[in-house]
C-alpha cells in the first residue's frame, strides 16, 4: 500500500513536469514569435523618412521638415522612430488579396538609410487583439505581417489592449502628420542658457527693463534692501517655451498694434522680436523677428515672457540673518496692535515647533496660526515665498501708510519692525526701518488682522 502511494507520487510529479515542460515550451514559442523586430533603425544611418504628407530630410546641422526647410521638433523625431524601432513580427500571412487588410488605413512609409531603402505600408488595426497589419514592399516580392507594437505608452490605459489601440492610434497621427506638424515650433530652438548676455522687455502693461546675465542686475535695479534673482537657465527655458502655431510670409501686410518688444544679446546673435496685435485687421498675436523679417509668426505657448515685469527678477522678500536665526535657542518678539500697548512673546524650537509662548503671565496664546500667519511672510514660506509686488517707500508716503494702518498688528523682532495688515484678498507687510511694502495678494480666506485673535488677558 506504501509502495503504491509513493508511485503514484512520482507519477503525478512526472505528469506535472511533463505539463509544466509543455507549458513552458508553447510559451516560450509564442514569445519568440514576438521577439522579432522588424525594424531598427539606426538616428545616425537615416537619410530620408517620407510619410504620405510630409518628408524628413537629414542636413549637415540635422533633421528638417524638407517641404519647409525648418528644422523637425526632436520630440515628434524621437516618438516616430521609437515607434518604428517597436514593431514586433507576430505572423505572416498569405493571401492573394491583401487590400483586404488595408480597407480603413493605408498609410505607405519610405525610410531611406545609408545603405538602402525600406518601404512599406501600414494597415488596420484588431479591435480584439491591438495587433496590425503592415505590407513589406520589398523589390520582389510583398510579404503581409500581423506586428505588435511593444513601446512604453507614457499615458493611462486600462489594460494591454487598451495600451495597444492608443499606441496604433499614436503611430497613426506621427505618420499622417502635416510638414507643420512636425516642425519645431519653438521659436528660438537655438538658444544656449550659457550664451544669455543680455534680455530687454519693453511692453505696454509695464514700464521696459533690462536683465544683465553677466552682472546678475537688472535695470532699474531693485530698492535697496533687495536682491536679484536672476536665474540663467530658467530664463533660457522660458525663451525656449515660446512657440508658434503657424506662419506665413509678410507679403506687404500690415502689423498693427504693437504689445511688446524683446530684444536678446547671446553669443553670436542679436534678435529683436515684436508682437503685435493685429496683422491685416485679423487678431494675433503675431510676432516678427529681426533676423527674419519675412516672415509673420503666430504665437501660441509662451507668451507671458513678452509682458514680464522687472520685479518677475527681484527677490521679494525680507531679508534676515537666517543662518543666525535658525542657531537661535529662543527667538524673542513683541506683537500688539500698531495703536496699543506691545506684548512680549518667546518662539522655541524655532527649525522645528516654533512654539509659541508669552513672556507675562497675565498674557497667553490664544490662536498660534495667527502667528505662524505673520512669520511665514517674514521667513518667505509656502504661499508667502515671495510677495507679489515690493515697493520701496518715501518718507512721506510711508507716514502716510503707517498712518493709516494704525490698528494693523506690529511685530518687532531683532532690529525690524514690521507692520501687518489684511484686506480682502491682500496682505500688506511693512517694514518700517527699510521703507519697503510687501504685497501678497489672491491669499484667500484671511480674517482682517485683529490684537484678539493673537492673544488674551488671563
Amino acid at each position: 500500500m506504501k509502495k503504491n502511494i509513493v508511485l503514484s507520487a512520482v507519477f503525478f510529479a512526472l505528469v506535472g513536469v511533463g505539463w509544466l515542460i509543455e507549458e513552458r515550451s508553447l510559451i516560450s514559442s509564442e514569445e519568440k514569435s514576438i521577439q522579432e523586430r522588424l525594424y531598427n533603425f539606426g538616428r545616425e544611418d537615416i537619410q530620408q523618412i517620407k510619410l504620405p504628407k510630409a518628408s524628413v530630410v537629414k542636413k549637415e546641422s540635422g533633421y528638417f521638415v524638407e517641404s519647409l526647410d525648418l528644422p523637425i521638433d526632436p520630440i515628434s523625431l524621437e516618438k516616430l522612430l521609437k515607434n518604428l524601432n517597436s514593431l514586433y513580427f507576430v505572423k505572416e500571412i498569405e493571401s492573394a488579396d491583401t487590400n483586404e487588410y488595408f480597407k480603413h488605413q493605408s498609410m505607405l512609409v519610405e525610410v531611406v538609410t545609408t545603405e538602402k531603402k525600406i518601404k512599406f505600408r501600414i494597415g488596420d488595426v484588431s479591435d480584439l487583439t491591438g495587433t496590425f497589419y503592415i505590407e513589406q514592399l520589398q523589390r520582389n516580392t510583398n510579404k503581409l505581417v500581423v506586428v505588435k507594437n511593444k513601446s512604453v505608452l507614457n499615458d493611462y490605459y486600462k489594460n494591454e489592449l487598451d495600451a495597444d489601440l492608443k499606441k496604433y492610434l499614436e503611430l497613426k497621427d506621427l505618420i499622417n502628420s502635416t510638414p507643420i506638424d512636425l516642425v519645431d515650433k519653438r521659436l528660438l530652438n537655438s538658444i544656449n542658457a550659457s550664451g544669455l548676455k543680455k534680455l530687454k522687455i519693453d511692453n505696454r502693461r509695464n514700464r521696459w527693463f533690462e536683465l544683465n546675465f553677466a552682472n546678475k542686475q537688472t535695470t532699474p535695479p531693485p530698492p535697496s534692501g533687495i536682491s536679484t534673482r536672476i536665474n540663467q537657465e530658467s530664463v533660457a527655458k522660458r525663451l525656449l517655451g515660446i512657440k508658434f502655431k503657424s506662419f506665413k510670409k509678410v507679403d506687404g501686410g500690415v502689423l498693427d498694434d504693437l504689445l511688446s518688444t524683446v530684444e536678446l544679446e547671446s553669443e553670436g546673435q542679436s534678435i529683436v522680436m515684436k508682437l503685435y496685435g493685429l496683422f491685416n485687421r485679423e487678431k494675433g498675436p503675431f510676432l516678427v523677428r529681426s533676423d527674419r523679417p519675412d516672415t509673420v509668426y503666430t504665437l501660441g505657448e509662451g507668451r507671458e515672457i513678452f509682458f514680464e515685469n522687472v520685479q518677475s527678477f527681484w527677490s521679494k522678500k525680507l531679508q534676515l540673518p537666517r543662518a543666525d536665526i535658525l542657531k537661535m535657542k529662543r527667538l524673542k518678539f513683541k506683537l500688539g496692535k500698531k495703536s496699543g500697548k506691545m506684548r512680549d512673546f518667546f518662539a522655541d524650537d524655532i527649525q522645528k515647533t516654533f512654539k509659541i509662548s508669552s513672556a507675562n503671565d497675565e498674557v497667553h496664546v490664544k490662536d498660534s496660526n495667527y502667528f505662524y500667519l505673520l512669520f511665514n511672510a517674514v521667513f518667505a514660506n509656502g504661499a508667502f515665498s515671495h510677495a507679489d509686488i515690493v515697493q520701496k517707500l518715501g518718507p512721506k508716503e510711508l507716514r502716510s501708510i503707517v498712518k493709516e494702518l494704525k490698528d494693523g498688528i506690529q511685530l518687532e523682532f531683532l532690529d525690524k519692525t514690521l507692520l501687518f495688515s489684511i484686506k480682502d484678498d491682500t496682505l500688506i507687510m511693512l517694514d518700517i526701518k527699510d521703507r519697503l511694502q510687501f504685497i501678497y495678494t489672491g491669499k484667500d480666506q484671511l480674517r482682517p488682522l485683529k490684537e484678539d485673535l493673537f492673544f488674551a488677558f488671563k
